[in-house]
């Protein structure tokens, strides 16, 4: 641990120093200090992880950037139609069928509604009346 101009110790070097003794010394297994130990430890992971995560992406889309840049017309063509051409087609192909089914089901919905005309009801009313 080193020493400040003026001969103390400063705080960061005293919580490292701290951290250090900490993670060289074995707490008994269940302890506090044990599982403070692993979150620790796991935290790093993670913040190395995360670290090669955004290299990894930075490094990608450089790849991808140069791969696109390097792109003949034809390629680029051939990409921008499978990635908007043949979707916006597929979902105008479709749109007529869902038209048409919502259509369909709101007849239907109609009709069970309307399934007893004024004709029934008058008829069964008539026969109940007859009954008394």
């Amino acid at each position: 641990m080193s020493a400040n101009k003026d001969g103390t110790f400063g705080k960061p070097a005293v919580n490292a120093r701290i951290l250090q003794l900490q993670m060289g010394y074995e707490f008994p297994e269940e302890s506090l200090e044990t599982k403070m130990k692993q979150v620790m430890l796991l935290m790093d992971e993670e913040s190395e992880l995360k670290k090669t995560v955004k290299n990894q992406k930075a490094e990608l889309e450089k790849v991808t950037i140069e791969t696109i840049e390097t792109l003949e017309e034809k390629d680029a063509l051939h990409l921008l139609e499978l990635k908007w051409i043949t979707p916006i087609q597929s979902g105008l192909e479709t749109l007529p069928g869902e038209v048409i089914s919502s259509m369909v089901s709101e007849i239907q919905d109609l009709e069970h509604k309307y399934a007893t005309t004024y004709a029934d009801i008058e008829t069964e009313k008539e026969m109940h009346l007859n009954l008394l």
